[in-house]
């Protein structure tokens, strides 16, 4: 099976087994199917046309492994599904055989990402947007002829420049909540022919720049647009609609070749004889005009308020300088008799400077389910994991800073660290899971930690936390004591709280070999949980002595259960010199 077209009111939901096909088009419209569309959509390698059309009850968000695994993509369609929402994924702008883009009339919010047009180094590497995401993705640039992203109160920021590094002829942003400034590198594009902006809040100037190229349509009706109206520009438009914006100064010698449309805004002056020489299908002037409106065909074409507007302006009252009947306009005789052929003078255009590039957007990818995933990057916005086994690994052999803007939730999945790792998190709250530190030493800063759960260590571990609150009630510690360890030690594990927000480990316990007798105790020391063990030593050695019994007692700072360090000064005295671990001393026999 290839191909899947349903057009048609049919019930349910989308039956996960479509993503096993090898398909080459998927295509709901009319539907009346629920749920969500699956993250496993990604699976379909050999998928080129997606398209979502008027499905009213399909919800849930765009998943962002259309992008890490559709590398065949060129057309996506998401088209009046009220109840889709969520964000535009970046990851979208990985695929580099795209050519058609429309997202119109859903619930979706958020920026545009930038992602989605070329600029050197894109996507922040810092970021890890797939769980296996394409090499050199950087590189990695769209084919986009089209972008549609319309209708959509909920898309807010501004317009990213770089859309317009793309062979791109069509770009429609309408009816969204856009602010900013059009960018100059909208008109400078030589493959742009049509520009929609309309009914957004941008606001600014109408950006000059002196090309060659014509641009069919460009509309920016109702924005907060100010300014006068660059005439370079305005000769090379075919069609040019700019109604309800803030516009001021004269109308240009040399206006669009069709349709002009103004309508709304300050402009004042008088009508440039020059127009004379132009045939319009519509125009819409508006008020604050004056003067002469000439005898010239191309301006006697207009006959009633619906192909023309001139209301709020005053001409002549005579056949050869008063405005068409039905055009709204006033007439006062004293401009009967106004002059023709009077060359109208306007001064060039000052060119508009380049816009400043945007900002990157972050990865979309922050949730794990029955999955394996290697963390490796150092930069999140939240993360939730639930029945995965999560591997934060130090492939650098250097400090890794992995820092998460929000909080991290767990639940229920098998998290592995190894090197030296410093997390930062709003707060992380884990439930039913397992912690496993194999020579690893973790620093957390966090402000609330919460921890259902088995935390295990290897001796040589350690971690150190900041922040204002750690609940171990519900929590099991285990320490794995290496088989060759029958020495002393002056290590001590401690745990801080700002404000007293510590709670026990539900139990403790030792792990040690089978000739090894581990006994493990902990208390609590008002802002620091302090643990002791005793290791009996019971097996014969290969020496001459029957029984070697070693106790051990132990207190440890780097061994670790958890050190919550605070900027309190006093608070850093206490646990700062217990910090890193100190070597052990040999067994010697007394008998040799």
């Amino acid at each position: 099976m290839q191909n899947i077209d349903i057009r048609s009111p049919v019930t349910g939901t989308i039956p996960s087994y479509i993503y096993r096909f090898p398909l080459a088009s998927l295509h709901l419209e009319g539907t009346l199917l629920e749920g969500t569309i699956s993250s496993l959509i990604g699976s379909i390698s050999a998928l080129h046309n997606l398209a979502v059309v008027n499905n009213p009850l399909l919800s849930g968000t765009i998943p962002f492994e259309i992008g890490c695994g559709c590398k065949d993509l060129a057309v996506i369609q998401f088209v009046r599904n009220d109840k889709i929402s969520g964000t535009l994924p970046p990851q979208i702008g990985l695929l580099k055989r795209l050519s058609h883009l429309v997202f119109h009339g859903n619930g979706i919010s958020g920026t545009i990402p930038m992602e989605y047009g070329f600029t050197e180094n894109r996507f922040d590497e810092d970021y890890q947007w797939c769980i296996h995401t394409p090499p050199n993705y950087n590189n990695n640039v769209t084919s986009l002829d089209t972008i549609t992203i319309s209708s959509q109160p909920g898309i807010i920021g501004t317009i990213p420049p770089e859309l317009f590094q793309l062979p791109i002829s069509v770009i429609e942003l309408s009816e969204n909540s856009l602010k900013g400034s059009v960018p100059v590198e909208s008109i400078v594009s030589p493959t742009i022919r049509y520009i929609y902006l309309q009914n957004n809040q941008i606001g600014g100037t109408i950006p000059y720049y002196n090309g060659t190229h014509i641009i069919r349509t460009l509309n920016l009706s109702n924005n907060k647009i100010s300014g006068t109206i660059p005439p370079e520009l305005v000769k090379r438009i075919e069609d040019f609609e700019a109604v309800n914006n803030q516009l001021t100064g004269p109308l240009p010698v040399e206006p669009s070749r069709a349709i002009f449309f103004l309508a709304g805004n300050n402009l004042n002056g008088t009508i440039p004889y020059e127009y004379c020489s132009h045939d319009f299908s519509q125009i819409n002037f508006g008020g604050n005009f004056i003067g002469c409106w000439y005898n010239c065909k191309p301006l006697r074409l207009f006959n009633s308020s619906v192909l023309c507007d001139l209301k709020g302006s005053t001409f002549g009252c005579n056949s050869q300088c008063g405005a068409p009947p039905g055009c709204g306009a006033s007439c006062n005789a004293m401009y009967n008799s106004y002059p023709y052929d009077y060359p109208t003078l306007q001064g060039p255009s000052t060119p508009s400077l380049p816009s400043p590039p945007s900002i990157h957007s972050p990865s979309s990818l922050v949730d794990f389910i029955n999955t394996e995933v290697n963390i490796t990057k150092p930069k999140w916005t939240a993360l939730n994991s639930t029945n995965s086994t999560i591997n934060i690994l130090n492939i650098t052999n250097n400090v890794v800073i992995v820092n998460i803007t929000g909080n991290w939730t767990d639940q229920s999945s098998y998290i592995n660290a190894e090197g030296v790792i410093i997390l930062n998190a709003n707060s992380i709250n884990f439930q039913s899971s397992n912690i496993n530190l194999n020579n690893a030493n973790l620093n957390i800063n966090t402000g609330k930690f919460y921890f259902v759960g088995n935390l295990i260590m290897t001796l040589n571990s350690t971690v150190l936390m900041n922040g204002e609150c750690a609940d171990f009630s519900n929590s099991n510690l285990f320490v794995k004591v290496p088989e060759d360890f029958y020495g002393t030690s002056n290590e001590t594990i401690l745990v801080n709280a700002t404000n007293n927000c510590l709670n026990l480990f539900k139990s403790v316990q030792g792990v040690g070999s089978g000739c090894q007798e581990v006994n493990i105790k902990q208390k609590n020391h008002g802002s620091a949980i302090g643990i002791s063990f005793t290791v009996t030593y019971h097996c014969e050695s290969s020496l001459s002595v029957a029984t070697i019994a070693a106790t051990v007692s132990c207190a440890f700072v780097a061994l670790g259960v958890l050190v919550l360090v605070f900027a309190h000064p006093k608070i850093k005295k206490k646990v700062l010199p217990f910090h890193g671990r100190k070597a052990h001393t040999p067994y010697t026999n007394p008998e040799e």
